[in-house]
């Protein structure tokens, strides 16, 4: 039985536009990782002047590409 939850179930409890300490916090990863994701194209984001906000379907869409990429290894 899997315990891992889906990206609709872990952003259940986000606001509908996520900030950078979120999408961290989130993909339990740094600040720089997050940056490199949205410099890299694989993370969308909306750039507020130096603040990045990140819709939820923003993130849901990286989340979703990134587990199909990990289920193939």
């Amino acid at each position: 039985m899997s315990t891992e939850l889906s990206p609709e179930e872990m952003l259940g409890n986000y606001p509908d536009v996520l900030l950078t300490d979120d999408v961290c916090e989130l993909l339990h990863v740094c600040r720089q990782t997050v940056y490199k994701l949205v410099s890299d194209g694989k993370l969308k984001t909306i750039s507020d002047g130096r603040i990045h906000k990140f819709p939820k379907l923003f993130v849901r869409e990286y989340m979703m590409s990134n587990s199909q990429v990990q289920n193939k290894k």
